[in-house]
């Protein structure tokens, strides 16, 4: 009975999140990554708990051998810098747009822009799958596969018709929405890179136990793309040749992307509670249907913000809304938009921003702008753990905290919202955090890394072996991590 006892007390205690998180705080310590001379972002921040479910720790996540693999991994990718490039090689970028939204669509051209000057011998294949009703802005150089509903299709009529993008592939690297084919189509082609959306490391398809990864913030997940949004075109060449030259210097100029109308209530009220002068206001917007119910039932509510005219401008042409006395809001709708475009017009664009999904929100964080969220279900895993992010980072700044608990309410207070909009302390706030996770989530320079490991590992198989046995060493407590880097250095040597 006593042996049973301190088993069960043995197992409880390798099994409790406390436990676990402070044996994988002490195996990769800061001052073991610096002595292996790796950069900062090399180390796991632990500011997030592992998941919970019914009082008990949820299973993928209660093995400490498994926890350590991935935060291993994901530390081994960095050492990869020092080895020699692949030798030419192509590489299918596959990605499924999701019926709702274009953000996988700029996460594909993102992480082609990024992949496509740092490899010039590799042929990247962006290969795009969507239904045959998406609207989506101009491609180029896109394979575009289009079915009514393709994620409902034959798996065999697919895999035939994907086959001759994917033949002679050395990676098909699968980004980021998990397409639920991809499995079946691939089957043919054994080497395969799954990197899923922000925040998925507790889903089915990216839980630690599965063989598939996911961007984030979660200090299990691999970061998230900082992309450039400074830009030299001018906004007159930014926007179509109509609308260009109706907006005027002298008004507002904000650029809101959200995708709840409730949202985009909150948000424009509380914009124009917060401003302070007689100044008109523009605002540019590419998903006009999700703003037109905010007009039809609030309008008495813009109109006691400040707000005495409304002037639509879409793609059939101008109406207005006349209200009281006030400014005037002009609203000029936009087609869809490519990535690089979109990005640079947020940026000529006053804040603070609004903003949902991934990509914008990178956007976000690349402007060091204090920003608004509008978290849909599946994001607010991600929103959490960015909050814990700010808490861990930052534990005493109350306003910090509290104002980003208002991403997760269905319907924040607006005149709360609008004084946090004009605080300089928090815009101070969002700046620094925003530093904080450029230096050391910045997925942007990680997607290089990864993606040379694997053509690597497929261009020389035994280096793949040769990791994966110095992993098990170290897993198994036969040689330090600093003595696994030294032999994998070694290994690079031979390639």
């Amino acid at each position: 009975m006593d042996d049973f006892h301190t088993f069960l007390e043995g197992f409880v205690e390798e099994n409790n999140p406390t436990h676990l998180l402070a044996q994988l705080k002490l195996r990769f310590s800061p001052q073991k990554i610096e002595e292996a001379e790796l950069p900062a972002a090399a180390c796991p921040r632990f500011y997030q708990p592992l998941p919970i479910e019914k009082q008990k720790l949820k299973a993928p996540f209660s093995s400490l051998y498994t926890l350590t693999q991935i935060c291993l991994d994901s530390i081994l990718t960095h050492i990869y810098e020092k080895a020699p490039d692949p030798i030419g090689g192509k590489c299918v970028i596959f990605t499924w747009l999701h019926p709702n939204g274009l953000g996988d669509l700029s996460c594909q051209t993102e992480t082609l822009s990024i992949l496509k000057p740092r490899f010039p011998n590799i042929e990247f294949l962006p290969l795009t799958l969507c239904n045959k009703d998406r609207e989506i802005p101009p491609l180029k150089d896109h394979i575009l596969i289009q079915e009514e509903e393709i994620h409902k299709s034959n798996h065999d009529y697919l895999a035939k018709r994907l086959a001759p993008h994917l033949d002679g592939a050395d990676l098909i690297l699968q980004i980021p929405t998990a397409f639920p084919l991809f499995a079946s189509v691939t089957n043919n082609y054994p080497n395969t890179l799954t990197i899923g959306e922000y925040g998925f490391i507790d889903t089915k398809f990216f839980h630690p136990e599965s063989a598939n990864r996911s961007m984030g913030l979660h200090f299990l997940e691999m970061g998230i793309f900082i992309p450039p949004v400074a830009s030299s075109t001018s906004l007159l060449d930014l926007l179509p040749k109509k609308i260009g030259p109706m907006i005027r210097e002298e008004n507002h100029l904000y650029f809101p992307y959200m995708f709840s109308p409730k949202k985009y209530r909150v948000f424009l009220l509380s914009l124009f509670t917060s401003l302070d002068d007689d100044r008109d206001i523009d605002c540019l917007i590419v998903n006009l249907d999700r703003l037109l119910p905010v007009l039809e039932d609030h309008l008495d509510e813009f109109w006691a913000s400040g707000i005495g005219r409304i002037e639509l401008y879409t793609r059939v042409g101008k109406s207005v809304i006349e209200g009281n006395k006030g400014k005037v809001w002009r609203i000029f709708e936009l087609d869809k938009l490519p990535a690089d475009t979109f990005r640079a017009l947020r940026s000529k664009c006053e804040g603070p921003i609004a903003c949902t999904g991934n990509m914008s929100f990178s956007e976000s964080i690349a402007q060091e702008e204090l920003f608004f969220y509008d978290a849909l279900c599946h994001t607010c895993p991600f929103i959490q753990n960015y909050i814990d992010c700010a808490k861990g980072a930052f534990p005493d700044n109350r306003e910090l905290h509290e104002y980003l608990e208002y991403f997760l309410e269905p319907d924040p207070p607006v005149e709360t919202l609008a004084q946090y909009f004009v605080s300089p302390t928090l815009k101070e706030s969002f700046k620094a955090l925003s530093q904080l996770i450029k230096q050391n989530y910045n997925f942007s320079e990680r997607i290089p890394l990864i993606t040379k490991r694997a053509l690597l590992h497929v261009q020389n198989p035994e280096l793949a072996e040769q990791e994966k046995k110095l992993v098990q060493a170290y897993l198994r407590e036969e040689i330090e991590l600093l003595g696994l880097f030294e032999k994998l250095e070694e290994a690079f040597g031979k390639i």
